[in-house]
């Protein structure tokens, strides 16, 4: 009998919103089980945020969103941030959507 495959979630953020928080999210999903996918978990590559953070929602099983006080970066010649892009991919793929928001937490 094969082995069921391993269920993976993107984790998506802001980049310098709530580390502790994606920290928490991450070891959640590994007690769960669940590979966790990440932006700080890529290795160096020659490609753009925007690309390869689709990339990543397309490949994941669940969308895990954590907001905060930052929206995120817009890419030139475009109108919503790679963070709202996610969220919209994960939306159209149909998959799980588990999304946290924070707003207790004044920036620095």
């Amino acid at each position: 009998m094969p082995e069921p495959t391993r269920k993976t979630a993107m984790i998506s953020s802001t980049s310098v919103d709530l580390p502790e928080h994606r920290q928490q999210a991450i070891d959640a999903c590994l007690r769960q089980g669940i590979f966790p996918s990440a932006m700080e978990h890529l290795p160096a590559r020659d490609a753009d945020a925007m690309r390869v953070s689709l990339e990543m929602v397309d490949k994941a099983d669940i969308y895990i969103g954590i907001y905060a006080w930052r929206y995120g970066y817009v890419p030139a010649g475009h109108d919503i941030s790679i963070t709202e892009m996610e969220f919209n991919r994960a939306v159209e793929r149909g998959i799980p959507i588990g999304s946290v928001a924070n707003f207790g937490v004044v920036p620095r």
